[in-house]
């Protein structure tokens, strides 16, 4: 009996971390998408945060990640008028997404 319980913990225990480090990571961090290959002009709804997806590596192509409340991720196009006029009238921020990209 000791051995199939030895066994088990074993097995058990490094999928329970995990599963609870996923579960904490999912909880308290904003959620990039892999990278942004088109996007849209305008969105409704509240931004949460901003990060700017600059070309290079490991994403090729210029974006504005949004977090709006209740949606996954949005792309943004970066000539998009109406973010330009939420970056100045309203002060937003959009740090570059490689620095928080996990």
């Amino acid at each position: 009996m000791w051995t199939a319980f030895t066994i088990k913990g074993k097995i058990f225990l490094p999928i329970l971390v995990v599963w609870i480090l996923l579960r904490v990571s999912v909880a308290t961090n904003f959620v990039h998408p892999a990278c942004c290959h088109e996007g849209s002009e305008k969105v409704n709804g509240k931004i949460h945060q901003c990060f700017e997806q600059r070309p290079g590596k490991p994403c090729h192509k210029h974006f504005f990640l949004l977090d709006i409340e209740g949606r996954p991720p949005l792309c943004i196009n970066p000539d998009s008028d109406w973010l330009r006029s939420k970056m100045n009238k309203e002060h937003l921020k959009c740090p570059p997404a490689d620095k928080h990209r996990g």
